[in-house]
Order: C-alpha cells, then structure tokens, then sequence
C-alpha cells in the first residue's frame, strides 16, 4: 500500500468520525432536535392547560359583572346578604376581592445538552490519528515478516559434485 494511500485513509476516517458525530450528537444533530421536539410538544400542551384556565377565569369574571344570579349566589355564599333579601349592584365601585384563583404555573424546560464542535473535532483527530497509527504497524509488521527462504540445491551441488 502506498504512503499516500495511508495518508488518505486516515484523512478519511477523521472526516467520517467528524460527519457521523455532528449529525447525531452536535448542535443541530439527532439528539438535540430530537429534545427540542420534547420541548415544543411540552410547551404546546402548557399554553393548552393555559387557555383552559383562561376561558375559566374569563367566565367567572363575565358572570361576576353581568350576571345578576351569580353576583346574588356568590355574595350569599361570602356573607354579604341572606336569603330573601334584595341586592343592588353598585356601577365602579370595588368591593373586596377574592384573589384564590390560579393562573397557572410557570413551565421551565430543561436545557438542550450536546457535544460541542471543539470536543467532536478533537474525538475525530483522535480517531484518525488512530488509524494511522493502526497502519504504520501493520507495515511494520509486514516488513518483519519477510521470509527467510533456505535454498539447499545449491548447496548439495557444491558438497556432492
């Protein structure tokens, strides 16, 4: 095998290593988009769960100001009039509110983990600096590996004329 071909080989490894740990580990690889999908999909469910409570908090506040039954009902359920009695609605003038009503809670989502470029790279030189460190001593090897070949026909020759 030629020495450039050596030379070639691990230059191909290193940029194989190089490819196949950024598209599944880096910054736009298979594990961060697939967490990033995790996280959209969790955040679509909370602003769902949101909207919920939305539509629940705007209900109740509507039937609190328009709604003539429920002001009665949830002023008879605070004490503030009695069965049988008449309530009259006051226009701008705030009572004491009730402030027990959730409006949610805050989503925090976990950070988005992957491999730098610095680390891939050097991971990548490591292996291509294996590889031709893996081809050098199988040339070393081969070149040891010569055959010592004993030719004895000419030898008999010169003892048995």
């Amino acid at each position: 095998m030629k020495v450039y071909f050596k030379i070639l080989l691990a230059v191909f490894a290193t940029v194989l290593c190089y490819t196949v740990l950024t598209c599944i580990y880096g910054k736009k690889g298979f594990f961060s988009q697939k967490a990033l999908q995790e996280q959209i999909l969790a955040m679509k469910e909370h602003i769902a769960e949101l909207e919920k409570k939305d539509l629940k908090l705007s209900n109740k506040v509507l039937n609190l100001s328009y709604d003539y039954d429920t002001i009665t009902a949830y002023a008879n359920e605070l004490g503030y009039i009695k069965d049988g009695q008449i309530m009259i609605k006051l226009q701008d003038l705030q009572g004491n509110e009730n402030h027990d009503f959730n409006p949610g809670q805050y989503l925090t989502l976990p950070e988005i983990t992957y491999m730098s470029d610095a680390v891939i790279k050097s991971i990548a030189l490591s292996v291509g600096i294996i590889v031709l460190l893996i081809e050098m001593l199988l040339a070393y090897k081969k070149q040891n590996e010569t055959k010592v070949e004993y030719d004895y026909t000419n030898r008999q020759r010169i003892l048995f004329p």
